[in-house]
């Protein structure tokens, strides 16, 4: 009975001495959290790396978009600056190009064609005053004009069409057409001058026209006129490129 005791107790610290061995070596459960907390250590470390690219693509955007931005600013400031020397080099071209002598006869030929008009408009044509008319309401006698080239005053308005453009144009066609007492008007199909006149002198010296302002629309001249007494004038006259050819459009004594 006592041996058997002893040898069960035997028995009993031999597998006491196993269980502590089998304590000791790492089991397949202590394997797996292992591979797992490394697992998700890369993992972590992953998602890290890629929310730190994630973060640093916005910046790379960002610098892309300032950098396409400064990118198109610079060509369209180009652009501007090379329109700005196109215009530039053409109104340089413009104002080069042009022949003084040649605008110069053109000023003449359009101031001698202002003559002629203001002589007529100072009732200049000749005319029968042995006739007379006196319209309805109206203090002043008309006489029916004699020259053979205007008979009507659509003869007259082709004239200073011909000539004249813009505000001188329309200042004269209301002293001639269209004031209370016109200077010129029309009765039983005639053409009829306010008797009356005024005197003018003309005398534009031709050697002193300097041109100026040239551009593709006209262009600026100056001049001297010796008027009444010889007084000595300075004139100012503009000329405008219309549809129809040159035309006076301003004319000013300084």
């Amino acid at each position: 009975m006592k041996r058997t005791i002893i040898a069960l107790a035997a028995l009993t610290l031999a597998f006491a001495f196993t269980g502590c061995a089998n304590n000791s070596t790492p089991s397949a459960d202590s394997a797996a959290e292992t591979t797992t907390a490394v697992t998700e250590a890369e993992t972590t470390t992953a998602g890290e790396e890629t929310q730190t690219e994630s973060e640093t693509e916005p910046t790379t955007t960002s610098e892309s978009a300032e950098t396409e931005t400064e990118t198109e600013t610079a060509a369209e400031t180009e652009t501007a600056a090379s329109e700005e020397t196109t215009t530039a080099a053409e109104s340089t071209q413009a104002a080069a190009a042009f022949d003084e002598v040649a605008l110069s006869d053109l000023t003449m030929k359009l101031l001698n064609e202002y003559v002629q008009i203001e002589y007529i408009r100072g009732l200049g044509l000749n005319a029968d005053t042995n006739e007379m008319y006196q319209p309805e309401g109206c203090e002043a006698t008309y006489s029916p004009v004699t020259d053979p080239n205007y008979q009507s005053l659509d003869d007259l308005k082709k004239l200073v069409a011909a000539t004249l453009t813009g505000s001188l144009k329309d200042k004269l066609e209301e002293i001639m057409f269209n004031k209370t007492n016109p200077n010129f008007l029309e009765h039983e199909g005639k053409l009829y001058q306010l008797n009356g006149g005024r005197g003018f002198d003309y005398n534009f010296q031709k050697d002193t026209i300097k041109i100026s302002n040239v551009t593709d629309t006209g262009y600026t001249a100056t001049l001297k006129n010796k008027g009444f007494g010889d007084t000595i004038e300075d004139i100012t006259v503009t000329v405008d490129k219309t549809a129809d050819g040159y035309r006076l459009s301003s004319y000013k004594v300084n």
